[in-house]
């Protein structure tokens, strides 16, 4: 299946094919039923029943598969039937602008050969009807209508140039489309990673200070029995050093303060609001650091 053109806003070729086959196919049954009526004669009826066949067998065609063949075919029978309406005295006296209509439908429809061999195929059938006599077969005329064809090629090949350029237009976008999708994909993964790491390190930090807070527990519970047993009197047992128990405690107190302020700082420090802390740092340790490179080298 082809890709479909645009030819203006909102208009399409597949769009317009399928109007105009819908369009001839309605035309064609209105004239069946004419002839039913009796309003025209019968003796057309079948060329009447032919046509209708072969005007749905597009539309059903085309509408299944979009093919180029179909567009041929219809641009055919559209300067058929402009032939055969032209009446004998346009024929033979006077020059009309319906004999451009199947050049303007190849012009929409098909291909730049198309478009040709129609426009020539469309003057030569008016010729061979007219007996090759009469206003078209006057050179100026010819001239005059080999002009208007030329000028349908131009908008043909300028057609072809801006549908090219808006293909080479869209694949740049989608390249761009695909690159940028790409890198959102990259730092969504990043992110990712990053929330896995953070749920990581959640993880580690609530180990840690579960630990810490069992350590502080188990202490505070040793605490609260020696000092029962000394309120009754009991003495401390030789294993028992109260001052180490203590200086443990406080250890483990300083731990947990330590741990939590570093996790505040972190915090700080992602959101960018962390403080600065300026201290006193020796003038010669901040020239030796300059020079002794300077030194080695020469």
């Amino acid at each position: 299946m082809e890709r479909d053109q645009w030819l203006l806003r909102g208009i399409t070729r597949d769009r317009l094919t399928l109007s105009l086959l819908l369009l001839l196919l309605l035309t064609d049954l209105t004239f069946v039923i004419d002839i039913l009526r009796g309003h025209t004669a019968v003796r057309l009826l079948p060329h009447a029943l032919i046509g209708l066949g072969i005007f749905s067998v597009l539309l059903v065609a085309y509408g299944l598969s979009r093919a180029a063949w179909v567009r041929n075919v219809l641009v055919v029978a559209v300067t058929v039937l402009t032939v055969a309406a032209l009446p004998a005295p346009v024929l033979m006296e006077t020059m009309t602008y319906r004999i451009l209509l199947p050049a303007i439908c190849a012009l929409l429809l098909t291909t730049l050969p198309m478009v040709v061999s129609v426009g020539v195929g469309t003057y030569l059938l008016i010729l061979w009807q007219a007996g090759f006599v009469g206003v078209y077969a006057d050179g100026g005329n010819a001239a005059f209508y080999g002009l208007l064809i030329s000028v349908l090629v131009m908008s043909r090949l300028l057609l072809e140039q801006s549908n090219a350029q808006l293909a080479h237009a869209n694949a740049d976008l989608e390249s761009q489309v695909a690159a940028h999708t790409a890198d959102l994909r990259a730092a969504l993964d990043q992110v990712q990673a990053v929330m896995q790491a953070r749920s990581a390190t959640v993880l580690d930090v609530a180990h840690d200070l579960c630990n810490y807070t069992q350590n502080l527990r188990a202490h505070a519970t040793f605490l609260e029995w020696s000092y029962a047993d000394m309120q009754a009197g009991v003495a401390l047992a030789p294993g028992e050093d109260l001052p180490a128990l203590l200086s443990t405690l406080h250890g483990a107190i300083d731990r947990v303060i330590s741990f939590a302020n570093g996790l505040q700082d972190a915090a700080l420090l992602e959101q960018h609001q962390l403080p600065l802390h300026l201290a006193p740092y020796p003038l010669t340790d901040g020239i030796t650091l300059i020079i002794a490179p300077l030194a080695a080298v020469f």
